[in-house]
């Protein structure tokens, strides 16, 4: 299961505490050295449109379709893990070639 974080940056005047950004943050490993990150986002001046950014994956403010944080978070996960399945069976099949010439 995926654990979400509040990460938005409120102003210490802000009466109004309505989170704008909700960072997974993923490791492999128990000890979280290395992890992965990706954000589910609102972008200044879009305020009814949630985004998906991900270093790692090197892309950013990706418009979800869903307007609701959480359906806007499973969505962002499927759009991951869709990425994720594509890089993955790219680089088994070069690991193969390299593997083969060898």
């Amino acid at each position: 299961m995926i654990e979400w974080k509040d990460t938005t940056s409120y102003s210490r005047g802000s009466k109004k505490r309505e989170p704008t950004v909700w960072t997974a943050h993923i490791s492999p490993y128990e000890k979280e050295c290395e992890f992965f990150l990706f954000a589910v986002h609102r972008y200044i001046g879009c305020t009814d449109t949630w985004h998906l950014s991900c270093n790692e994956l090197d892309f950013s403010m990706i418009i979800l379709k869903s307007k609701e944080i959480e359906n806007a978070k499973k969505e962002a996960t499927g759009i991951i893990i869709s990425k994720l399945t594509y890089k993955f069976n790219f680089y088994s099949e070069i690991l193969k070639k390299l593997s083969s010439s060898s």
